[in-house]
């Protein structure tokens, strides 16, 4: 699972993008489209958290990126 500051960094260059004259009108709506639904779900994931919490439902444990690929293997 990405981490919010992740997201937010890459939410931050795709806007760069949009600003820059590099990209169509039609891809630069196609990027901001596809922004809005990853803050869109974002906002799902921070829902559900926050619906676990109050319901005391345990919550799975991040894999560090280490033991992510040691388990891969």
């Amino acid at each position: 699972m990405i981490s919010t500051q992740d997201l937010y960094k890459e939410i931050g260059i795709a806007d760069e993008l949009i600003k820059s004259d590099k990209v169509s009108e039609v891809d630069k709506t196609r990027i901001k489209l596809a922004t809005i639904n990853l803050k869109l779900l974002h906002n799902v994931r921070t829902n559900m958290v926050r619906m676990m919490e109050h319901f005391k439902i345990e919550k799975v444990k991040p894999k560090r990126s280490d033991e992510a690929t040691q388990s891969e293997k």
